[in-house]
């Protein structure tokens, strides 16, 4: 009995201590849970899609450009035969200038708005049925330093940034006829310059142009404005005081906002 007494006594303190073990194991495994609990940094969380900017209010450059333009880029009835400025083209034909009819609402080319208040003042010129540029004889300007009035090409800035001209003086073909000292190309907003470039048009002819070294300083020309905030840009010529002849061709418009 005595035997039987100790055997029983042994095997409960085992099973005491078995428990015991049991039960710290247990405990140690919720004191790690417990005290290892994760925090997610949001900036960090490769599960949180990057911010990104909404693309309505991101302004993106832009790029007017009046070259390599086929009859079909200009709007149906738009151009007009160079011989009378009135006769409505259904085709290009044999034409290499024709003009912009008039239209004091304005035509959109190549994302600008063309606008002709008085015929026979802007035209497009053309070479294997692309343009080359378009053409401004006279934007009716009253003074070197008024907004285009009636013939103009328009862009509108969505925001603040610059607007830069590429464009050359052209001469005229007639010899009876002489330019100014003060013509003018300028960027303009609804009623001011912003930015303008003066030039001496006193030359007659095209040959004129060369024999008198005058022919790179008056290509590959450019005009920039800076624009404090979104608005309407006009480029218009001013041919100056009295003159008959000069035009400018505009190849291209070029929108950058501010950085």
């Amino acid at each position: 009995m005595k035997k039987f007494r100790n055997v029983f006594l042994a095997f409960a303190a085992i099973s005491a201590l078995s428990l015991a073990f049991v039960s710290c194991s247990d405990d140690s495994d919720d004191d790690d849970s417990s005290s290892s609990t994760t925090t997610t940094d949001p900036t960090t969380d490769p599960t949180q899609e990057p911010a990104t900017k909404d693309p309505a209010t991101t302004e993106q450059a832009k790029t007017y450009n009046f070259v390599d333009l086929s009859f079909s880029d200009f709007p149906e009835g738009s151009l007009t035969k160079k011989a009378d400025g009135s006769t409505v083209l259904t085709e290009l034909g044999t034409e290499t200038q024709p003009y912009l009819a008039k239209n004091t609402d304005g035509v959109t080319v190549a994302g600008a708005t063309i606008v002709t208040g008085n015929s026979k003042r802007i035209s497009a010129r053309f070479s294997d049925s692309k343009t080359t540029a378009i053409n401004i004889g006279n934007s009716n300007m009253s003074t070197a330093t008024s907004a285009a009035a009636d013939n103009y090409i328009k862009i509108t800035a969505p925001a603040a940034g610059t607007v830069t001209v590429t464009y050359k003086i052209t001469a005229s073909t007639a010899s009876d006829k002489i330019g100014a000292a003060d013509a003018t190309v300028a960027l303009t907003s609804a009623d001011s310059v912003l930015e303008s470039k003066k030039y001496d048009t006193t030359y007659a002819t095209y040959s004129a142009l060369d024999d008198d070294g005058k022919k790179a300083t008056y290509s590959d020309q450019t005009v920039t404005a800076t624009l404090s905030a979104a608005g309407d840009v006009y480029v218009g010529y001013f041919r100056g005081t009295g003159a008959n002849t000069g035009n400018i061709d505009v190849y291209k418009i070029e929108y950058k906002p501010a950085e």
